[in-house]
């Protein structure tokens, strides 16, 4: 069983010892409708309101529960003392060793290779709502992927619409070379062929000879870098096709570099 309580103490976790994951059964549990149904395991509000917010549609609850602890700092404290309750009776009751944790977040836990057998307690359960096979962090950003279910979710741009923004610019172009990288990184292709698309795809990207899209910058920006004379500097534009005078470094030096550097 865990020995570093700091895994279910903290808000977020993350397993340092871990670099990258590739080829793994990778699964987020999620609590369900945490913040209320944690609020009912332990009475942190009157029966009344209970009863109130259990008759309010999702988003109506989740913006009603958002005022009330703005407003009840103890209920907000002790909120915040049931995910941690939560977390450590999921930890112990299915006796996960720190190895197995990849990382945990306020509501979710992310588990590598383990089936665990207890998931409900209570009014509390553990579902599980992502599966990913592979994992690595570049440019303090988590990249979870499932190249076989199409599956590339980021954390650090962004949720809901602004990920989604993300996924319709990059998808087509730096994602889908990381996607194409993880994919014959799952398959465990030879070594000799795997360097061989490598630096062919970094030659074509370093003598601009991929489309632009390619050097859009994988930020939150999500923009080109472009070379200014006025300025006698690089700006930030939203569109450009002139791809003699862009930027082509960022994405190389924070993800393709890196992902390479694997094969070196």
């Amino acid at each position: 069983m865990i020995q570093n309580e700091e895994i279910w103490n903290r808000t977020t976790w993350e397993n340092k010892t871990i670099e990258f994951i590739f080829g793994s059964r990778i699964v987020e549990y999620d609590m369900k409708s945490a913040g209320f149904n944690i609020s009912k395991q332990f009475k942190l509000l009157p029966e009344s309101t209970i009863q109130m917010l259990e008759g309010m549609k999702k988003d109506a609850r989740n913006k009603k529960m958002g005022l009330i602890q703005r407003k009840d700092k103890e209920y907000s404290k002790n909120l915040l003392e049931g995910f941690r309750k939560c977390r450590k009776w999921f930890f112990v009751k299915n006796e996960i060793e720190e190895h197995q944790v990849l990382c945990t977040k306020k509501d979710a836990i992310f588990l590598i290779d383990t089936y665990p057998e207890y998931l409900e307690t209570g009014y509390i359960r553990f579902d599980a709502k992502n599966t990913y096979s592979s994992y690595f962090k570049l440019n303090k950003l988590e990249f979870y992927l499932n190249p076989k279910l199409g599956i590339c979710d980021i954390k650090g741009l962004g949720q809901g619409d602004s990920l989604n923004e993300v996924r319709n610019l990059h998808g087509e172009y730096i994602l889908k070379f990381i996607m194409e990288f993880t994919r014959l990184r799952e398959r465990l292709v030879d070594r000799q062929l795997m360097v061989s698309w490598l630096t062919t795809f970094i030659r074509n990207y370093r003598n601009r000879n991929v489309e632009i899209g390619y050097y859009r910058e994988l930020s939150k920006s999500n923009g080109y870098k472009l070379w200014s004379e006025e300025m006698n500097d690089f700006i930030t534009v939203n569109d450009t096709d002139d791809i003699e005078n862009v930027n082509i470094s960022y994405n190389y030096e924070n993800y393709i570099l890196p992902l390479a550097n694997l094969y070196v």
